[in-house]
């Protein structure tokens, strides 16, 4: 979160809020359309493996992606050097 004083940090970080809900709105119906065309050759099971291991893999990217950004000076200093 940015310091209350300093109004461009905080349009900053709605804006990239906003982004960041515009683009999980966009891609989860996205991964819902490819499961229900994946459905008429494979499993539910494999259906739902593959599901889970896509979500896992998008959010390791944009952990990578994003950590440094999400992370604030406050919350990084509380934490141990990683």
């Amino acid at each position: 979160m940015a310091v209350a004083g300093n109004q461009s940090e905080i349009d900053r970080d709605a804006v990239r809020g906003m982004a960041l809900m515009t683009g999980a709105a966009l891609l989860m119906p996205g991964l819902d359309a490819i499961a229900k065309i994946l459905g008429q050759t494979l499993s539910p099971a494999q259906i739902g493996f593959m599901r889970f291991v896509m979500q896992t893999a998008i959010l390791c990217i944009a952990h990578a992606l994003l950590r440094r950004t999400l992370i604030t000076d406050p919350v990084r200093a509380a934490l141990p050097k990683l």
